[in-house]
């Protein structure tokens, strides 16, 4: 496999990732049923749910943007550093390291028997980068962002006094 361009840039997922997300969670804040499934459980519930105050739909959408932005960061990291860690090959990496002329040896074509960047012939500087398969960044961060949008939506809708929470 020849060596090419990513199907998703990284700049299209940071940007599903930063905007499409917290629009969902301002439209959450926005269409509430009561302020009650804004704000974080009590044991004692009020007997009447008011609509939520602008005060208290800024504060949750503030407090689950601040939320979010970790849990992404923090899968962000974990996955980098898992990846440095674990060195799976790319599909193209033969084609990095033993140029483009076809030539690849199966017996070292692997993990094991390429340990360093010193057993490739082609020493160009896209070596490191064919070390990076595993885990999928792109799916790391699509499981977090997911994962984050469905507990906040279960997490709203139990909240809520209204017979469409109990269909959750």
């Amino acid at each position: 496999a020849v060596a090419s361009p990513e199907t998703v840039p990284v700049s299209q997922v940071w940007l599903i990732v930063f905007l499409t997300y917290p629009i969902a969670i301002i439209l959450i804040a926005l269409f509430p049923a009561s302020a009650a499934a804004l704000t974080p459980a009590t044991s004692n519930p009020p007997r009447r749910t008011p609509l939520p105050t602008p005060s208290e739909r800024a504060t949750f959408v503030f407090r689950h943007l601040v939320g979010y932005t970790s849990a992404v960061l923090l899968t962000v990291a974990t996955t980098d550093a898992l990846k440095y860690y674990v060195g799976y090959f790319r599909p193209d990496f033969a084609h990095r390291c033993f140029g483009p002329s076809g030539d690849i040896p199966p017996s070292l074509y692997s993990n094991v028997t390429i340990t360093s960047n010193a057993g490739c012939p082609n020493q160009s500087g896209h070596l490191n980068e064919g070390r990076l398969s595993f885990p999928s960044g792109h799916s790391s961060i699509t499981f977090c962002a997911g994962l984050y949008l469905t507990l906040l939506t279960i997490a709203v809708a139990a909240r809520s006094p209204s017979d469409a929470a109990a269909q959750v």
